[in-house]
């Protein structure tokens, strides 16, 4: 299984305020304003032009590939796992 590049796959996070402005007024029976929908265009622009302009570099980056990385994990100061520096 192979994952896509970070910088793909990122903007679209922001697809979800998209979401929120098409379902709120549905299920909230929230208004949309001309501002909200304003916003919404620029956020779908931002998002077509990041991934447009995005670097689609090809490296292996499959689950297996990872998991079989040499770099060490170790543990940070609150437990979580944290890649090495050095």
């Amino acid at each position: 299984m192979m994952l896509p590049a970070e910088s793909v796959v990122a903007p679209l996070g922001s697809m979800t305020l998209v979401a929120n402005v098409v379902i709120a007024p549905c299920m909230l029976k929230e208004r949309v304003t001309r501002m909200d929908l304003f916003a919404t265009f620029l956020i779908v622009i931002g998002c077509v032009l990041a991934v447009a302009f995005a670097s689609h570099k090809d490296c292996c980056a499959c689950v297996s590939a990872l998991l079989a990385c040499p770099v060490g994990v170790e543990r940070g100061a609150v437990g979580a796992d944290v890649l090495p520096l050095s």
